[in-house]
């Protein structure tokens, strides 16, 4: 069902192939890939697992990353030519994902690329992550964080596996992330109710099995949740107030639900650990 979705706002059927283009990282000050780090040359390499992380967690079997014949050549003039037409200002979207088709040559087969910025402090990272999407000509970017000291679990003896996985999860979010802010429309979820339970269900079920990995059995989970709120609305933080906002939080209530009954640990809404489910709330969080 989420495949179905995926294939929709790509412009594709749930038959065809998906073809991605990963760029991989790349110094946002010198635009070259030439010299990294111990460190830069890890993130990069989490980052690209990240991907197929995504697509074996979801069974996204037609979705092929750097298919040959369908992916950018992986060079730094590549990327920065991406980059530099990405950060013209005075450009709409549509302009600049244009820009970088005619520039680039890009194939009409090709339907997404995701490049990596990165700015390497002393004891931080500072990364970018640029999703540009060709079937809306919409472009998208999200910032990232990263302590050094959490890269190799140094200062809190967490075993390294462990680190990497933790960072695949952050990193997989991010790319969810961008994946659903350059999709203009999303209302093909609620077209099809089943479809939006399906998706948020196994999302908050894949979610709630992380906490528990971390969590002794005998402890309680204690959940709180604050209703959806429509961020891009003149309403800013406004609870309840379309048919939008009833249908997606039926579908966390109900995916919650699902959970309890399976994990009978999880608390939902419980006295003494509950917040308030208020547009004030939710602001402070947002």
């Amino acid at each position: 069902n989420s495949m179905k979705i995926y294939a929709h706002v790509l412009g594709k059927s749930v038959k065809e192939n998906i073809y991605i283009s990963y760029l991989s990282l790349i110094d946002a000050d010198t635009k070259s890939s030439k010299f990294y780090s111990q460190e830069a040359a890890l993130l990069n390499n989490i980052l690209n697992k990240t991907l197929q992380k995504i697509i074996e967690d979801m069974k996204f079997t037609n979705i092929q990353i750097n298919a040959k014949q369908y992916t950018l050549t992986n060079t730094y003039k590549t990327k920065s030519q991406l980059i530099q037409i990405l950060s013209t200002p005075g450009m709409f979207f549509m302009e600049k994902i244009q820009s970088v088709r005619n520039k680039l040559k890009i194939s009409p087969e090709i339907d997404a690329v995701c490049l990596g910025e990165y700015r390497e402090f002393r004891t931080y990272f500072e990364i970018y992550i640029n999703w540009i999407q060709f079937h809306h000509n919409t472009y998208a970017v999200e910032k990232l964080l990263i302590d050094k000291k959490d890269l190799f679990g140094k200062e809190s003896n967490i075993p390294q596996q462990k680190v990497f996985d933790l960072l695949i999860e952050r990193f997989a979010t991010t790319v969810i992330n961008l994946f659903v802010k350059s999709c203009p429309d999303m209302t093909i979820m609620l077209n099809s109710p089943d479809q939006l339970k399906t998706l948020i269900d196994q999302s908050i079920i894949h979610i709630m099995e992380k906490l528990l990995e971390n969590k002794p059995p005998s402890d309680p989970i204690y959940v709180s949740n604050i209703s959806f709120s429509n961020t891009s609305s003149s309403l800013i933080h406004s609870l309840y107030k379309t048919e939008m906002d009833v249908e997606l939080n039926k579908a966390v209530e109900n995916g919650i639900a699902m959970v309890q009954r399976k994990y009978n640990m999880i608390k939902y809404n419980e006295a003494g650990h509950i917040l308030v489910n208020s547009k004030e709330n939710a602001q402070r969080i947002f």
